[in-house]
Parts: C-alpha cells; structure tokens; sequence
C-alpha cells in the first residue's frame, strides 16, 4: 500500500515533465529547390515569432514565422482539405498550390524570403490538429513535401505548434514496475 501511495505522489509531481510543449519549423530543401535554395532551415520560438490561424472554418490552417534578422525572414505555411472537408489527423496526397487547387484536391503552400511557386505538386501528413473555441487553432502537428513548378527537387519538412509531446516515464519499485505514457 506504501508502494502506490508512493507511486500517485511521484506520478502528480511528473505532469510539467510529462505533458511538454513543442512549437518548431523544419526544412530540408533539395539543391535546386527554389524556395528553401538546397538549404536547411530550423526555427523556434527563440529565433522566430509563430502565428497559426485558421483558413475558411475548420478547411485549413494557416502558419506564419517571422525573425527580426532579415537574413532568416519570414515563412507563410499553408494546408487545407479538400473543398467540403474538415482539415483532420490523416494524409493527404495530390497536394496542389493553394488556393488554386481543384475543389477535390488539398491545398498546400510552403513560401517564404520573397519565393514561391507558381505551380506545385505535394503532400502532407496532419499528425495532430486541436481546435479551441471559436474555431481557432491551438496546436498542429505536419510533415509536407512540395515539388515546384513540375520540378524533381523538394522541400519537406515538419512544422509543430503547441504540439503536444508526450514523454514515457518508468517507475521501479522493486517488483512493481509502472509505464506511464
């Protein structure tokens, strides 16, 4: 009985470490890429200041970085479902550059530091979307790729807001072994 009240008591005093925080953007452009310029780029809220909204209900989201050095820029990211259609956790293939793309195609546009694609084929993987009270936005979680202008080179990458991390933590106390996720 001392081993579980043991157990509840360190387990109430992990929540800060367990239920963390992670807002981040990730790019690994190809060389000849045109956007990203065969580069890679990483950002957090200690070098860029994160907008997210939301696009036309629950359709899409809309992300925006900015940085105070003109060198790092800015970055406009955005996803949307097909015409008709909530943006959820799931993949979504045939991608084309919003807000251009056919009512039955998701939308996707990745520009940034005066670039962007005049046509773009992709696809992106919602991981995770919560949305608050009044439609906003309070964490999204994607892994994208886009294909400029037909192009073979791509930018991929994964932007977080708010993402949720959730961090395992074992406990041992001596025969009793406990998983918490």
């Amino acid at each position: 009985m001392k081993r579980i009240a043991l157990f509840l008591i360190i387990l109430l005093a992990v929540p800060s470490l367990v239920f963390a925080q992670e807002t981040s953007l990730f790019m690994d452009s190809d060389p000849g890429d045109y956007i990203g310029q065969g580069e890679q780029w990483y950002y957090n809220p200690d070098t860029a200041e994160f907008t997210i909204a939301q696009m036309w209900d629950t359709n899409g989201v809309w992300v925006s970085l900015h940085t105070d050095d003109p060198s790092w820029g800015w970055w406009d990211l955005q996803f949307t479902a097909p015409a008709g259609e909530d943006l959820t956790v799931g993949q979504y293939l045939g991608a084309t550059r919003y807000p251009f793309n056919e009512p039955n195609e998701p939308g996707l546009s990745i520009t940034g530091m005066g670039r962007g694609c005049n046509t773009l084929t992709g696809s992106f993987v919602v991981n995770e979307i919560t949305f608050g009270p009044g439609n906003t936005v309070e964490s999204f979680w994607a892994n994208f790729e886009q294909h400029c202008e037909g192009g073979a080179p791509a930018l991929t990458g994964e932007i977080r807001v708010n993402q949720g991390i959730v961090t395992t933590v074992k406990v041992n106390f001596g025969s009793m072994k406990v998983m918490y996720r």
